[in-house]
Formats: C-alpha cells, structure tokens, sequence
C-alpha cells in the first residue's frame, strides 16, 4: 500500500498523488453513469454551462453572448433540470467530467 504522500507512477515521467487518482477514478465513473443525460445538452446549453464553470455570472455571460440575462437564466434552469444540478459546486463537477473546464 503506498503511503500518504507517495506518488504513484501514471505514465513516463508522470507522477500522481494518490488522492489525485482517486478523483479523476471518481469523473471517470461519474462520466459514464451520467453520459446520456450530458449528451442530451443543447450546443448552446453546453456553451453556457462551461462559462458557469468558468466563474462568469449570468450578466457576464449574456453580455459575451449577446443575449438577454433572461435567456441565460432560461437556459440555465433548463440546464439545472435536465441534469438534476443544485449548486454551482454540481455544475462544475458536470464540466470537469465532460471536459469543459
């Protein structure tokens, strides 16, 4: 068993913590239970969740896309609710696992 602050050999000279694997183990399987529900996000809902994982308000983001803050706030309820999200903390764990931050 490797000690706490062992890293673990990944590849040629790639070096990982132990706690680092066992969260890109956790995406990995979060990805795949939850593969069919992200697929079905539009383009645009796709866009507008990767800016929330960017930090970007829903003012922000509507100014950068030319839309109104009531559109975005539409889209992401939508987004909310297709994929079962509460927090901004959730929306951000959707997008490392689907690589949109």
């Amino acid at each position: 068993m490797n000690k706490p602050n062992q890293h673990i050999p990944l590849a040629d000279n790639v070096m990982v913590s132990p706690q680092a694997l066992r969260r890109l183990t956790e995406l990995q399987r979060f990805a795949r239970a939850n593969r069919r529900n992200f697929s079905r996000l539009s383009r645009r809902e796709l866009e507008i969740l990767a800016l929330i994982c960017q930090g970007l308000t829903n003012e922000e983001i509507a100014a950068r896309l030319y839309r109104s803050v009531h559109t975005i706030r539409t889209h992401r309820n939508n987004i909310w609710r297709q994929l079962g999200i509460r927090s901004v903390v959730e929306a951000v764990k959707w997008g490392q696992a689907f690589d949109l931050v």
